[in-house]
């Protein structure tokens, strides 16, 4: 092993997509807005656990040694070659203002995860038993309601 192998890191190039606007519609004092985001899934990996020696693969301090199958993206120390299913998510925000005099309130209803995606944001490693599991998943679709007073 070379002693300077795991120094530098590579990390491939990722797309994310994060998107906002918002609205008020005059006549009607409607607030609306919108988010959009899509980002990267998780890193797949595939980790092996050696309980045994075998040829190659020190056993130094630990009667087990994890072994990773799956090769790292640009070489040694890489971040990932392989990614999961993206996320896409969109949120919402719809907003009456009520005046009264000097008082301003915003009465506010946001759904979250609109379309109700459901892709997964951590996956277990452990190979062959659980690999790809989903450990995690994005939060399912709901709804908070708000208020806001300006005086």
């Amino acid at each position: 092993m070379r002693p300077l192998e795991h120094c530098r890191i590579e990390s491939p190039f990722l797309t994310q997509v994060k998107l906002n606007g918002a609205y008020t519609i005059p006549k009607a004092d409607v607030l609306v807005s919108a988010t959009y985001q899509s980002i990267p899934g998780p890193v797949v990996q595939a980790n092996y656990v050696v309980t045994e020696r075998a040829p190659g693969v020190p056993l130094v301090g630990s009667p087990t040694a994890t072994v990773a199958l799956l090769p790292a993206t640009g070489g040694v120390g890489g971040f990932g070659a392989e990614y999961g299913e993206r996320l896409n998510q969109v949120d919402l925000r719809v907003g009456k203002v009520l005046r009264a005099g000097r008082i301003r309130s915003t009465v506010n209803v946001d759904p979250f995860n609109v379309f109700n995606g459901s892709a997964v944001t951590a996956e277990n490693p452990s190979f062959p038993a659980a690999f790809r599991r989903p450990t995690q998943i994005m939060l399912a679709r709901f709804v908070k309601i708000g208020a806001q007073f300006d005086f």
